[in-house]
């Protein structure tokens, strides 16, 4: 999906590359068709891309339908680990009425971002996020761990820095709280 705009180029040069295959008689749209050269090349390819663009369609019912599909195409992907958990804990536990298995949803979303951290352990974001998700669940102290770790690598993240003073807060460390705003 990432690719659209900058397959137009390879289109744009395939374009050519039949016309040069033609014989480079191709002057008009209308010419292109009675030219069995050129059909035979447009017409076999069409139809394979039309093919892969079908069942592709089929994976992009939402986010969790994309990522679980290219999640078997690209399990050592650190990004795209990170992306089927969130959106495991944001969406589709949120999602499920019984506590029993949104907890299991919760816990499998953890599992992928983790993943990808062992994948990329400096990626920042993936750590923040395990910090928030920690802190909302009221596990104070692996919060505090991830916490620590996206801060030391991206100094700037609010949202890491108000959980942080959060946690520093509930624990009654008030300078530590401080330091954070």
């Amino acid at each position: 999906r990432l690719m659209f705009f900058p397959s137009v180029g390879f289109c744009f040069t395939v374009a050519l590359l039949i016309e040069k295959v033609a014989g480079g008689k191709i002057e008009t749209n209308r010419s292109i068709l009675k030219n069995k050269i050129a059909m035979g090349i447009i017409i076999p390819v069409t139809i394979v891309f039309m093919l892969i663009t079908i069942k592709r369609n089929s994976e992009w019912i939402d986010n969790y339908t994309l990522y679980s599909a290219d999640i078997k195409k690209a399990p050592e992907s650190g990004k795209l680990n990170f992306w089927l958990g969130l959106e495991l804990i944001t969406v589709v536990a949120k999602e499920e009425k019984d506590t029993s298995k949104q907890k299991q949803i919760k816990d499998e979303g953890i599992k992928y971002i983790k993943k990808s951290l062992a994948i990329y352990p400096d990626f920042d974001v993936a750590l923040s996020e395990l910090s928030a998700i920690y802190f909302r669940a009221g596990q104070y102290d692996s919060s505090e761990v991830y916490g620590k770790k996206a801060i030391s690598l991206n100094a700037t993240n609010t949202i890491t820095l108000n959980n942080l003073g959060g946690i520093y807060f509930i624990k009654k460390e008030y300078s530590k709280a401080i330091a954070m705003g």
